[in-house]
């Protein structure tokens, strides 16, 4: 793991464009670490992944994601996640990045970054209960400055995002919210958590399957006035001309006006409730393709 830190610098330094000739150093001196931010005044503070430990693993990916936005809330602090960690990174630091979970390991981490504050948590199920726990580590003080532990009732996940406010809160009072902003996780974290279950293709094919219903049911209902206007025609021919009406044809121009009738209320109530269902389903719709973001991440 000692390799963390000049693997972290070797990755950022790659990103840099090169010079056009760079005079010769009377001597080689070690790569400096990257700072998450050199402004002065500021706090830096790197969110490490939350471990899991029995709950689900996009929980804890998108808890990790909610207490990185929490964090970006305060006055005074730049913070950074893992995920950008990774991103400026090669592979083989990558490798060395996920192993890494004993506090030595996540400290190398922190003087990588340069940064002041290590972020560390976890999310476990214990018996029937969830447990939070979510620790400050000061890295010139090499120990960790503050701890929240919470013990909390299964609700899907959404347990662990309430207490995320709260949390940071008691974590870092010594940084105020900036203007404008409130604690809590935002709307969109909580519907990452628990995303509407139905694609859209679904409201589409509704949509459509309702569409082909409605040219139906106008079908019915143009045979239906065309069943109505021979029946009509017959009768009032028949009393212009004083002629008595012949039952049987009568009685079958009654019967397929009768049925045309009953075909185009059945067509237009299945219409109806097809549209219903669909505009009903609209509200399920996971439109912003959350759930799809959930397993990739979890991956």
């Amino acid at each position: 793991m000692l390799l963390l830190p000049i693997l972290f610098a070797t990755a950022l330094s790659a990103q840099r464009p090169p010079s056009m000739a760079v005079p010769p150093a009377p001597s080689p001196e070690p790569a400096p670490a990257p700072a998450a931010d050199a402004r002065p005044g500021i706090h830096r503070v790197a969110v490490y992944e939350l471990t899991s430990a029995g709950v689900d693993e996009r929980v804890t990916v998108i808890l990790t994601a909610s207490i990185t936005a929490e964090l970006r809330k305060l006055q005074g602090m730049s913070v950074i996640g893992m995920d950008e960690v990774r991103a400026m990174l090669d592979h083989e630091a990558q490798k060395q990045l996920m192993g890494c979970g004993d506090d030595s390991c996540i400290a190398e981490i922190a003087e990588a970054l340069g940064v002041d504050t290590l972020v560390v948590g976890s999310a476990a199920k214990v018996g029937e209960e969830h447990v939070f726990g979510l620790r400050r580590l000061d890295q010139r003080q090499g120990k960790a400055v503050g701890q929240v532990d919470q013990r909390l009732k299964p609700d899907n996940g959404e347990e662990f995002l309430g207490v995320v406010g709260p949390a940071v809160e008691a974590l870092f009072p010594d940084f105020p919210l900036k203007a404008g902003r409130t604690r809590g996780v935002s709307n969109e974290l909580a519907i990452r958590l628990n995303p509407p279950p139905f694609d859209p293709w679904v409201f589409w094919t509704g949509v459509g399957v309702t569409g082909a219903s409605l040219v139906g049911a106008a079908a019915t209902t143009y045979f239906w006035n065309g069943a109505e206007t021979s029946l009509q025609g017959f009768v009032t021919s028949h009393a212009e001309q004083g002629k008595q009406a012949d039952g049987d044809q009568l009685a079958a121009l009654t019967k397929s006006a009768d049925d045309a009738a009953m075909v185009a209320i059945v067509a237009w109530s299945v219409s109806g409730a097809l549209a219903i269902a669909t505009a009903a389903t609209a509200g399920f719709v996971d439109w912003m393709g959350y759930r799809a973001d959930v397993q990739l991440d979890a991956n």
